[in-house]
């Protein structure tokens, strides 16, 4: 990239939509001045159009709409795919429930200038949550790293051409990190700006927990969350198994998980089916979208 001109680069931010509540509207004016077009690809079944309706007026958003849950991988590459053909630069991959500093954007793109690396493929941001309120002081600038979350990635679509699309048979979960392993493996470079700031909410009631002098998190997925995060990480790491630390790394995560699931969650005994069922379907190679007990038993 010319560091003269990395200003002047088109960005387009891409948030998938997924029953989106009133807050999103407030999540998406927290970036909508700092990039050129917002699209929104909505995976709603049934899709209510309220937050759409919100954004009509603006010629800066573009609503797709694709009337069923596609997956996030899908939604992106429709995202990506779009922003494109607007000859836009940079893709802003964002979640619904993600809300930005006012000059997050603005410092993901000094990123790119402070390093100039033509084999820098994503700057993200540092993900501020309910168990992670600031950046510690002693953090570098900027921090390799050998993956990163989906939301508040800035990704120069040059490479997004070059390394394919995000891999839609994972559907959900996993993808952003199969996506960096891939760059990685291609020699491409994945940093993480610990100045550029977003919050991010997630699961549902992100908890920090100390057990034993050890320290957990508690994050609640729903029971098909932990079916795709399980069959998901276990491909993963099959298919990158050359990034030793992430796979032992994500191993013990594993197990972790495991533990919390069965000490201090809910509906344990649907969570451990569908952690099961993920690794079973991992197993045979069924991959894409989870199919319902009925329909596997026609």
């Amino acid at each position: 990239m010319d560091k003269k001109d990395i200003y002047d680069y088109i960005v387009a931010a891409v948030v998938v939509l997924y029953f989106p509540d009133e807050s999103v509207y407030d999540n998406i004016n927290s970036y909508i001045n700092q990039v050129d077009i917002v699209i929104l690809v909505d995976n709603t079944d049934n899709p209510g159009s309220s937050i759409i309706e919100k954004f009509s007026s603006d010629e800066r958003v573009v609503p797709i709409v694709n009337g069923a849950n596609l997956g996030i991988a899908n939604a992106l590459n429709i995202g990506a795919q779009e922003a494109i053909l607007r000859g836009c630069d940079l893709l802003l991959t964002m979640d619904q429930d993600s809300c930005a500093s006012s000059v997050m954007v603005a410092t993901l793109k000094e990123g790119y200038i402070a390093l100039e690396d033509d084999s820098l493929a994503i700057v993200s941001p540092f993900h501020l949550t309910s168990i992670v309120n600031a950046p510690d002081s002693s953090l570098p600038k900027y921090e390799e790293v050998e993956s990163v979350w989906t939301s508040g990635n800035l990704l120069r679509l040059s490479l997004y051409k070059d390394i394919g699309t995000f891999k839609e048979d994972l559907f959900i979960d996993f993808v952003d990190h199969e996506y960096c392993l891939r760059l990685k493996r291609k020699g491409y470079r994945v940093v993480q700006s610990n100045f550029a700031i977003l919050r991010h909410n997630i699961g549902t009631n992100l908890r920090e927990i100390r057990f034993c002098f050890v320290s957990l998190k508690v994050s609640n997925h729903s029971s098909l969350r932990r079916y795709y995060i399980t069959r998901n990480r276990f491909w993963v790491t099959r298919e990158y198994k050359e990034f030793r630390k992430f796979c032992l790394v994500d191993l013990c995560r594993f197990w972790a998980e495991f533990f919390t699931i069965g000490f201090f969650e809910k509906n344990k005994f649907a969570k451990f089916k569908m952690i099961i069922l993920g690794y079973w379907d991992y197993r045979i190679g069924k991959m894409g979208k989870f199919e319902s007990f009925a329909s596997r038993n026609r």
